[in-house]
């Protein structure tokens, strides 16, 4: 288990590095920076606007729409750059393709989607400022790697987590947790593999997204931390 997780960090560090490489080249577009700063000076004046817009005249509320509709055509405009660039998820999807036939053996194609996926969105991150800067993972990193559904690859199927067909892989529930025992009656959605160092030692867990069968009820769940029970749809899982 431990060479699949591993390639799914080769995987993931490689698409970061691509999605890393078209946003310097978007950043790099003067007519990009150009429509962008244009956008934010438009979504200023919109925002004073619509603060007394109640207040506004006519031709106010004229040059209000007329605004509105510049700021629609620059972010389709903005758009259509990242994606002449390459910057898109669905470019990391086209892009991840190649580089999954490489480990094919150990990642599937739907894995490789989600951590190209994962990728895009820790850049988008950095994109919008929202992270001060991104980190690439080291070999034998904490790591986890999902499929997108239940069919193929890593999926669980009676009672085990499948992985690729040749790794079957047994679990344990605990015997108190009366929730995750119920909740593996349900339909799974997907599956994610999860790799932790606890106490100096390196544990794997599964996650498993489910859908509910049965809406007619709730379960009940202990907060240790906060010493409560609450109630949990079946539906929330």
């Amino acid at each position: 288990m431990n060479i699949k997780l591993n390639v799914g960090i080769q995987i993931y560090n490689t698409c970061l590095g691509q999605a890393l490489k078209c946003l310097r080249a978007v950043r790099a577009d003067k007519n990009y920076r150009t429509a962008v700063e244009t956008k934010q000076y438009i979504s200023r004046i919109l925002e004073k606007i619509s603060g007394k817009k109640s207040e506004c005249s006519d031709k106010q509320r004229e040059q209000y729409d007329i605004l509105k509709s510049q700021k629609d055509e620059l972010l389709k405009y903005i758009r259509w750059l990242e994606q002449f660039y390459g910057y898109s998820e669905f470019d990391m999807f086209k892009f991840v393709s190649n580089v999954q036939c490489k480990f094919k053996s150990n990642i599937g194609s739907l894995e490789a989607q989600e951590l190209a996926a994962r990728a895009f969105r820790a850049v988008e991150k950095l994109h919008y400022h929202e992270a001060d800067k991104i980190r690439f993972k080291h070999y034998g990193d904490e790591t986890s790697v999902a499929n997108k559904n239940n069919n193929s690859g890593l999926r669980y199927v009676n009672g085990m987590i499948s992985w690729g067909g040749k790794l079957n892989l047994r679990f344990t529930v605990r015997r108190n947790d009366v929730y995750a025992q119920t909740a593996l009656c349900d339909t799974n959605k997907y599956v994610r593999i999860i790799r932790r160092d606890v106490r100096g030692k390196q544990r794997f867990f599964v996650e498993m997204f489910v859908v509910s069968n049965d809406s007619s009820y709730s379960l009940y769940k202990k907060d240790t931390l906060l010493g409560k029970t609450y109630s949990i749809s079946k539906q929330e899982r």
